[in-house]
């Protein structure tokens, strides 16, 4: 059963792979991040992560949040 709930810039990656398992591979593609498990993953926002990779926030957040 898929989670409705929205995903933020707030929310740690340990966070949404925890809650949204398929959004790993967009994750993946998108902040050129394959180390889901180091402990990073569950202290750092989604934002800090975009911050940290030069991506887009707000793209990576459409992405994410698409259905």
């Amino acid at each position: 059963m898929e989670n409705d709930k929205k995903i933020t810039a707030d929310d740690t990656i340990g966070s949404v792979l925890e809650s949204h398992p398929e959004k790993a591979e967009i994750m993946a593609k998108k902040l050129k991040a394959t180390c889901f498990g180091c402990p990073m993953s569950q202290i750092e926002s989604l934002k800090d992560a975009a911050d940290h990779h030069g991506v887009d926030l707000d793209s990576l957040l459409e992405e994410l949040n698409k259905k």
